[in-house]
């Protein structure tokens, strides 16, 4: 344990930490990155591991249906005087798919544990449920209750999160275990998927001009789309978050390269900030399609919405909430940055600021490894996050008169 944990464990609000070691919550990290999550296995079998083991330590679990058997969520609450729930702690125990059929089994080395899931996020999901741990085994009275979800299906859609508020669960506020390398997150940029369908006619390949050729007119909407996006939506910076983006990711059309393509698909990942609305983006959008393609009246398009991204919001939580007010000042007594960020990626936060739910992203990890091949976390971060979620649960939900004994 390196002097500076040595120095933050002595302090007076984190007393309870006794009460589990470093050593268990590597363990625990280790544990759930062995067992497959992915999307085509499901989370079940994790979490029945995890409500398992967190039987053994006097918590009781749930197991909640999300869409089928597969997938599932865990909740485990824990009560305080007060009734409802003030925090939140939210992870998800899904994973991508690994890259390849030749999976490693998770390892240490140099201070790293390493396999699918480190980062994103089993790291910050033992982090969670260590800070609950130590509390029941501290006893610390609680005045207003916590609860944990691991929850399913984040990476195809939230749909663990949104099972668990549409079940009717609601708490004051929420933190997101994601990887921010402990930086305190308030804003993130919405996430919209749509996709352009571009209608030729088809013809034999030696004779091209009795037919129209969806790729072509496809590859002049892309032009369009690039150009407009490096135009205009430079031109939206937000605070935190910086302009809106877009990006064109695929464009599949064409059966044979002897026949002119009748139609092409363009899929596009459009990134964007508080201020604009769904509505304008797709106004944009089919603004300039048509455009691109004035004149052309052999050739039709559509434009529709993406399932997956539909629930992906902006959220930016007000700096003047108390949730970001007590994390902030907990990473400064950690002697870490209280300073608010954005990133431009997608959380579960988008569905609980839906609900009304302010929520603030802070986690363990780097995103930058998330869902690569050699995805690691520093054990040290994870530890420091278990300090982290616990101090917060103490200075927002513990009595005001608890006495915090220092550990020394």
């Amino acid at each position: 344990m390196s002097s500076v944990l040595r120095k933050d464990l002595k302090r007076p609000g984190l007393q309870p930490l006794r009460h589990v070691s470093q050593e268990e919550v590597t363990q625990l990290a280790w544990q759930l990155v062995a067992i497959p999550s992915h999307s085509e296995v499901g989370d079940r079998a994790v979490a029945e591991w995890l409500r398992g083991f967190l039987k053994k330590q006097g918590l009781i679990g749930k197991i909640q249906s999300v869409t089928n058997a597969k997938h599932v969520n865990l909740v485990i609450k824990m009560p305080g005087n007060h009734e409802g729930y003030r925090l939140l702690l939210n992870g998800h125990l899904d994973t991508v798919p690994p890259s390849t059929s030749n999976v490693q089994p998770p390892e240490i080395r140099h201070g790293r544990l390493c396999g699918r899931g480190a980062t994103d996020m089993k790291g910050g999901i033992a982090a969670m449920v260590m800070a609950l741990v130590a509390l029941h085994r501290a006893r610390v009275p609680l005045q207003y209750g916590v609860l944990f979800t691991g929850v399913a299906g984040e990476e195809i859609g939230g749909l663990g999160t949104k099972a668990y508020l549409d079940a009717g669960e609601r708490d004051d506020m929420a933190i997101i275990g994601e990887p921010t390398q402990l930086r305190l997150v308030t804003a993130h940029k919405g996430i919209e998927w749509l996709q352009i369908k571009i209608e030729g006619h088809s013809t034999h390949a030696s004779c091209p001009d009795a037919g129209v050729n969806a790729i072509s007119h496809a590859a002049k909407v892309v032009q369009a789309l690039e150009e407009w996006a490096s135009c205009h939506l430079i031109k939206r910076k937000h605070p935190l978050l910086g302009p809106p983006t877009l990006s064109v990711g695929t464009i599949n059309g064409g059966v044979t390269p002897a026949t002119v393509p009748e139609d092409c698909i363009i899929q596009v990942d459009r990134r964007w900030v508080p201020g604009e609305t769904v509505e304008q983006i797709y106004q944009e959008i089919r603004d300039v399609v048509s455009q691109a393609l004035k004149g052309k009246t052999d050739v039709q398009f559509g434009i529709s919405r993406m399932e997956e991204t539909k629930h992906c919001i902006p959220v930016e939580t007000p700096l003047g909430v108390s949730l970001v007010d007590t994390l902030g000042g907990v990473l400064v007594d950690m002697g870490l940055s209280p300073d608010p960020q954005g990133v431009p990626y997608g959380t579960d936060a988008s569905w609980l600021s839906q609900f009304g739910i302010p929520a603030v992203v802070c986690g363990p990890g780097d995103i930058r490894q998330a869902h690569s091949n050699d995805e690691f976390i520093n054990l040290e971060q994870i530890w420091q996050a278990t300090m982290i979620y616990l101090e917060t649960i103490l200075r927002l939900c513990s009595p005001v008169n608890i006495k915090r004994v220092s550990v020394e």
